[in-house]
């Protein structure tokens, strides 16, 4: 298991939205382009947020502006009762997402709010670990000068408290519709200070 560094959460998070925000890749037209961050344990491509302290976390940044109608964000999350842990288990998490403004996070427009997603693994999955679930963010939340979202999983609430259940993330375990006019490029900017990202409990 990875070690983690006695640094405020907060602190983790404005260092790694920095990263997403400095690290667009290009990707085909059409399609928003996806930055991805996560300070889990990494076992086979997945990103484990299993920790005690509920530190562990992914986020991403999908680029592109709204299209008038809600979004639509699909969450595919592995989730397990521990490590080594049994099949057909649902996964809880803490979702927040935010606007994409001037090159920058802005704040919240959803959460976080604690959210379930029910276990979809078929009968012959010998891991049985596979949930799958959806939010919305509705479009008159949305403001149409934004150049995408972020999006933060977590298992620590704010009042501190940490979810029993371990879950997994990886890059392509949020997506997005309804967002267009995929960003190729932005313009350099510094990056966001730590009040501009989600208040979050230091560790």
């Amino acid at each position: 298991m990875r070690q983690h560094l006695g640094i405020g959460r907060d602190v983790l998070l404005a260092v790694g939205v920095t990263a997403l925000l400095l690290s667009l890749p290009a990707t085909a037209s059409g399609q928003p382009a996806v930055t991805f961050l996560s300070n889990g344990d990494e076992i086979s491509g997945w990103e484990w947020l299993r920790d005690p302290g509920g530190c562990a976390y992914g986020t991403w940044s999908f680029w592109g502006t709204p299209t008038g109608e809600a979004l639509t964000i699909t969450f595919g999350l592995l989730a397990t009762d521990g490590v080594n842990g049994g099949p057909g288990v649902d996964a809880q998490a803490w979702v927040t997402v935010g606007g994409i403004e001037s090159d920058a996070p802005g704040p919240a427009i959803l959460g976080p709010t604690l959210l379930t997603f029910p276990n979809v693994s078929a009968p012959d999955d010998p891991v049985g670990y596979t949930t799958l679930g959806t939010a919305t963010v509705q479009a008159a939340d949305l403001s149409p000068t934004m150049q995408g979202i972020w999006v933060l999983v977590e298992r620590r609430a704010p009042s501190g408290e940490v979810l029993p259940v371990d879950i997994a993330v990886d890059r392509d375990a949020v997506t997005v519709t309804g967002l267009a006019g995929m960003l190729s490029e932005l313009s350099a900017s510094p990056a966001p200070s730590a009040s501009s990202v989600p208040s979050v409990p230091a560790t």
